[in-house]
């Protein structure tokens, strides 16, 4: 479900509770990276840093391929 377009509005504000919403609310105090699982699937990587006289940015790598294998090795390594 997309985000909403209104200028001048918080994106802590238009976020449901999760772990962006989370990132964004507690940057102040260090937190700086979260995961994301998404409805299909797939896992991202969040990145939030600030833009000194701009704002934040917050930056999406797409790390499901990383999971896959990390659930393969240990599912080997318990076998």
């Amino acid at each position: 479900m997309p985000i909403p377009a209104l200028p001048g509005s918080e994106l802590s504000t238009l976020l449901n509770d999760g772990p962006l919403r989370e990132l964004i609310c507690n940057w102040s105090e260090g937190l700086s990276r979260c995961e994301v699982a998404l409805p299909d699937g797939r896992v991202m990587e969040a990145s939030l840093t600030g833009i000194p006289g701009v704002g934040k940015m917050i930056g999406l790598h797409d790390i499901t391929t990383f999971r896959k294998l990390d659930q393969l090795k240990s599912e080997f390594v318990a076998s």
